[in-house]
């Protein structure tokens, strides 16, 4: 049966850690992140090594490939959800903000000023 390679500090193609302009500061990085990246290190892994791995362990190297492409469904799956519901939220709590005022001055402000031109 395949069993996978320890990983790595980070596998070469991972999305480098990003910071913020503002702090210099790491940004948190999304939860599952770095196991949807690991599973896809290992898928990759599969990917190279297929055509050397002995005919009697084929059978198991390919069900552990596709154990990890519906590992990797479920969660790029679960963020889509979890995206949806977040923007929902989000549309909820616009819908009850009152934007009179500042479209109001915003307003006033896009209009022209009556008197002499100030230049």
């Amino acid at each position: 049966m395949y069993s996978p390679e320890p990983m790595r500090e980070q596998e070469p193609g991972a999305a480098p850690e990003t910071r913020t302009p503002e702090t210099g500061n790491s940004e948190a990085r999304a939860p599952g992140t770095e196991e949807l990246e690991g599973r896809l290190a290992e898928l990759h892994r599969i990917g190279e090594e297929l055509g050397t791995v002995p005919d009697g362990q084929l059978a198991d190297t390919l069900e552990r490939a596709v154990e990890l492409v519906e590992e990797i469904n479920a969660s790029i799956e679960s963020g889509i959800s979890s995206a949806g519901r977040e923007a929902g939220e989000v549309r909820t709590l616009l819908d009850g903000v009152d934007f009179g005022s500042f479209d109001a001055a915003l307003g006033e402000l896009e209009e022209p000023a009556s008197g002499p031109d100030p230049r």
